[in-house]
């Protein structure tokens, strides 16, 4: 068990959390698909058919299988309870059905057309079959919420979904999240691979802003002051600026390298770029006012100067910066007509509905995945000192026990300052869907590293205490996404191969630079309507 927690890679991490699931015995409970927790009779009927037709050949029936399976929830098989009783896993017949269905889309997609075989089956029945699919099915959002320096955390989350093929195509995040998704947004997933690493960061502007710091103390005193006395001048500088803007870092030295490290790109230009929807959410200005910053909503507005918009809190709106955006003649100016920005808190309305029910209109999301990096939230976090599987009463005895314990922890910080409350733009209570929290392993011994400024060395640090919070929840995370992401890669697929017979057709047909057909033009037009898989 105890390589389980000092594991330095997933390979290791699951190699032991086996080992542990045998000496345990835990791996017959995998083994046996009978359960009360979930449907098991269905999910095991609906294997052996999807099986049986894709042995068969039988691709439109398959296709009429595949589209009665469009429940995210099939058969109660997200239970949570599923994914405590063994490390390595969950049920065995749960994996070999999510395996199966992402086999049947995968086989739907590869399935020849009357152009390279001999099927009926064409590319805009594939199309429209994957397109209705993805609506029928939804889509999951990756949630990046706040942490300030600890939020250098999601960069490692983000890294190890990267790698598991378990990234979702909606990040949103708020506070030092939206800087973090900000980071995520604007790169393609062979461009993250290789940026999500310390060196990689432009941390310049801290490095001046020290020098700069060193230089009016020694022309003030005469000499350098000693380490210790520039610790502590650190540490009473930067929580001053806490208690007054909310902002451990210096903000004009964070926008700085937020910009120098994305540059002056939009939300639009992000989409087109890496085909992956960046929402940044901010704080309420009032009723009916501009809460999430997406391609839809804010195409032309500048993604660093949302993202650092998103840290400033009601309570700060005095230290906001207005939103910018660039022109059609790439010029720089506040957003127009009015820029969304925060108001002082006796303008907020309450109650505020949550910001992320704008993409379930907008981009049919229906699942969350939040990836949140808080010390404070870790104290709440009180776990069972022992197994409560078999003492059902004594299970629900500690879990009234704990919940009543962070509503008093949520109680005292809403009865803070606004300054010092824990101004939180997204609540799990108000999610307006499914989800599913990730909690890197911050602890409070790592609060040195907030003295000073963010060097390669931390960003490592905290990536890969990302990266380790994500080995756990794979088993959970990938019965929640394979599918979906099968669905939307099909898309991408049958699409691209689309495009390029329908450019050979019109040649062949009209030659060089003709007029195209009016059905080729119809088909390529409905293919472009439908594309908002990405």
């Amino acid at each position: 068990m105890a390589v389980v927690h000092t594991a330095t890679s997933y390979e290791e991490y699951q190699a032991a959390a086996l080992q542990a699931d045998h000496d345990e015995a835990k791996t017959w409970w995998r083994d046996m698909a009978d359960c009360y927790l979930y449907g098991w009779e269905v999910i095991q009927d609906r294997l052996r058919i999807l099986l049986e037709t894709m042995e068969s050949g039988d691709v439109h029936r398959l296709m009429q299988i595949l589209h009665t399976g469009m429940d995210r929830k099939k058969a109660d098989i997200l239970r949570p309870k599923l994914y405590t009783k063994a490390l390595s896993g969950t049920k065995t017949l749960i994996e070999q059905y999510i395996t199966a269905m992402c086999t049947g889309f995968r086989t739907v997609a590869e399935w020849p057309t009357p152009r390279d075989g001999s099927s009926k089956l064409r590319s805009q029945q594939k199309l429209d079959f994957l397109y209705y699919s993805y609506l029928a099915y939804g889509r999951t959002c990756l949630v990046l919420q706040g942490g300030s320096i600890f939020g250098l955390c999601h960069l490692g989350v983000v890294k190890e979904m990267l790698k598991q093929g378990l990234l979702p195509t909606i990040i949103s995040g708020s506070a030092t999240g939206a800087l973090m998704a900000a980071v995520v947004g604007v790169h393609t997933d062979d461009e993250l691979r290789d940026i999500l690493k310390g060196e990689t960061f432009d941390l310049h502007h801290f490095d001046l802003s020290a020098k700069r710091m060193a230089k009016k103390d020694k022309a003030i005193t005469g000499h350098a002051p000693p380490w210790w006395q520039r610790y502590a001048e650190l540490t009473y500088r930067r929580l001053r600026r806490w208690l007054e803007s909310g902002f451990i870092l210096d903000p004009n030295v964070l926008g700085a390298t937020v910009k120098s490290n994305l540059g002056d790109i939009t939300f639009k230009e992000a989409f087109d770029h890496t085909g992956r929807v960046l929402n940044i959410t901010i704080a309420p200005a009032g009723p009916g006012s501009i809460t999430a910053l997406n391609y839809l909503t804010t195409p032309d507005a500048l993604i660093w100067s949302a993202a650092l918009l998103s840290n400033f809190t009601p309570a700060t709106a005095d230290y906001a910066k207005p939103l910018m955006m660039k022109t059609h003649d790439n010029t720089i100016r506040e957003y127009w007509p009015r820029s969304p920005t925060v108001q002082p808190p006796q303008k907020i309305i309450h109650p505020v509905t949550s910001p992320l029910s704008t993409l379930c209109n907008h981009f049919s999301v229906n699942q969350f995945i939040i990836s949140r990096a808080r010390p404070s939230f870790s104290l709440s976090k009180i776990p069972s000192p022992i197994k409560l599987d078999n003492w059902p009463l004594l299970e629900g005895l500690t879990k009234v026990f704990r919940n009543e314990i962070k509503h008093r922890f949520r109680m005292v910080a809403s009865l803070l300052p606004g300054r010092l409350s824990n101004n939180r733009f997204v609540h799990p209570g108000i999610l307006p869907g499914e989800h599913l929290t990730i909690h890197p392993e911050v602890s409070w011994r790592d609060g040195w590293r907030l003295l000073k400024n963010p060097t390669a060395e931390d960003i490592d640090h905290w990536i890969c205490i990302g990266e380790k919070s994500v080995w756990p929840r794979v088993k959970e995370l990938r019965p929640r996404l394979a599918i979906e992401l099968e669905i939307g890669e099909g898309y991408r697929k049958v699409k691209k191969r689309k495009e390029i017979a329908d450019k050979k057709e019109r040649v062949e047909t009209n030659g060089e630079g003709g007029t195209e057909s009016m059905a080729v033009a119809k088909r390529k037009g409905r293919t472009q309507s439908e594309g908002f898989v990405s």
